[in-house]
């Protein structure tokens, strides 16, 4: 699925795309580097999508200019809680090359 990702964010002109296999691995990149836009899985192994947001939460200069987008199949329980945490974005799986279109539109609009 990363992969694939990628590949349709390449044909969207976006050139630097860091990848992560794991929740742990997504807090290390944040911790480390300012993103603009934040593709999270909320099934993620050894750290969760969802704790993942919380942790943003907890670091809010790291949320400075960034978008956060899930991407779920079944996202509808957790929906309340990622609006809470200040999820603005929730893309159903499979991911479409037109969603993330709009979606990556979007941020550069920002």
């Amino acid at each position: 699925m990363r992969q694939l990702i990628v590949r349709m964010l390449s044909k969207l002109g976006c050139a630097d795309v860091d990848q992560a296999v794991d929740g742990q691995e997504a807090v290390e990149a944040l911790a480390a580097r300012r993103y603009h836009l934040l593709l999270l899985d909320l099934s993620m192994p050894k750290i969760s999508g969802l704790e993942v947001v919380r942790w943003l939460g907890a670091h809010p200069d790291r949320l400075e200019g960034l978008t956060i987008a899930v991407l779920s199949a079944s996202a509808r329980e957790e929906r309340p809680t990622l609006n809470e945490l200040g999820v603005r974005f929730v893309l159903s799986k499979p991911v479409r090359l037109q969603h993330l279109a709009e979606l990556v539109d979007e941020v550069r609009a920002d």
